[in-house]
Formats: structure tokens, C-alpha cells, sequence
């Protein structure tokens, strides 16, 4: 999947803004808004062509509840080779054209973009 989104290349650039334009009306977020996010990196240094995040965040309803989430990033230092091998685009087009009709439980996307 691509888009007109800004693709961000380091966790901080996860920001409540760019959540809210990429999951807007989706059931994660419903009729909320992003308010705050935090972000811990997962297996430091295990990805090659990846950075793996979870987001807990922070949501304007009237309960203040949090969602939690995993985002893959493209590693700055690896990210050409990356590129090269098609490795984004591959797991992106694995989530939008494999993942239905798999008969195993699996992570759901909700925004992909290479």
C-alpha cells in the first residue's frame, strides 16, 4: 500500500499527529484522537532491515484510555539494502494479500506504506 502519508524514519517522528492521519476512522481509534504516545523499543538490535516499536497511546475519550500497538520502522543504517531486496514492500503486500486467507491467528495491519 502507498499513500501521501509522511513515512517516519525515527520513533520520535511517531507522533499523535502523524497517528491520527493514518489511523483516522479506524476501529483502533473510532471517533478519538491521539492525544500522546510513548514509544519502547523491542529487541534492540534484532531487526536488520527494521526498527520494531510498541506504541501505547493515548486516546481524548472520556475514560482517557490507552491503545497499544507495534510499529516497524526501516533502519536508517540498513535501509537501502532494504530497499534493494524489496523487504518493505514484500511484508507490506504479505499483510494486504496473504493475511486473510491464512487459518492462523495473525497481527493485524493498520497502516502500511513503503
Amino acid at each position: 500500500m502507498t499513500s501521501q502519508h509522511f513515512i517516519p524514519e525515527t520513533p520520535e517522528q511517531i507522533s499523535p499527529e502523524w497517528l491520527n492521519s493514518v489511523l483516522a476512522g479506524s476501529d483502533l481509534l473510532g471517533n478519538n484522537r491521539v492525544l500522546a504516545v510513548s514509544r519502547r523499543v523491542l529487541g534492540d538490535g534484532e531487526g536488520f532491515v527494521g526498527d520494531i516499536l510498541r506504541l501505547t497511546l493515548t486516546l481524548d475519550d472520556a475514560d482517557g484510555s490507552e491503545r497499544t500497538l507495534v510499529a516497524k520502522l526501516p533502519k536508517l543504517a540498513n535501509r537501502a539494502v532494504g530497499e534493494l531486496l524489496g523487504a518493505y514492500e514484500r511484508e507490506s503486500m504479505f499483510f494486504e494479500t496473504l493475511l486473510p486467507t491464512l487459518p492462523v491467528q495473525t497481527p493485524r495491519l493498520y497502516h502500511g506504506d513503503f
